[in-house]
């Protein structure tokens, strides 16, 4: 039934006190559209999952890739030269990270070697983002990260950013 529990992640989110938080069947019909419209995603597309299934973002991605029947490609943790490998191989598409990533792409040797023309879209959210760091990206890579905000006790994103230039 839709109201039963489909999952519990652990997240410290707003109080920095570790909990359980329930999402239902119907917390995931919700939002795997949703994220598919916010991040113009569909069936052609080639998502990556680096992060942890068991968090949020990794629990939307897979529902995503379920409802469109887009081609999902995982890492087994992160590393920027496999990153950049796997998105030349999968010819990768869209994929979340959180800053600290982008970060770590933007200083990666690897970055000036790869061949990401069938990236087109990011998300850089979990945490706040410098609107510095988003131009950095947006001039390194030429893409648009989108900015989310979200709690997982709502398992939505509440407010994205498509553009933090935009007054």
């Amino acid at each position: 039934a839709e109201e039963t529990d489909a999952v519990i992640l652990f997240t410290s989110g707003t109080t920095d006190r570790p909990k359980g938080v329930r999402l239902s069947h119907r917390n995931f019909y919700a939002i795997a559209p949703q994220f598919a419209e916010l991040c113009n995603l569909g069936r052609d597309d080639v998502l990556l999952l680096f992060m942890p299934a068991t968090v949020i973002v990794g629990q939307i991605l897979l529902n995503v890739a379920a409802l469109l029947g887009a081609s999902l490609s995982m890492m087994a943790g992160f590393d920027p030269k496999q990153l950049f490998a796997a998105i030349q191989e999968h010819r990768v598409t869209f994929f979340p990270m959180v800053p600290m990533v982008a970060q770590m792409m933007l200083g990666a040797p690897a970055a000036h070697k790869a061949d990401l023309s069938s990236l087109r879209g990011v998300m850089i959210g979990a945490t706040s983002v410098h609107p510095e760091l988003v131009s950095r990206f947006r001039e390194r890579f030429n893409l648009q990260p989108i900015i989310p905000y979200g709690l997982t006790e709502c398992s939505t994103i509440s407010l994205a950013l498509p553009d933090m230039n935009t007054p």
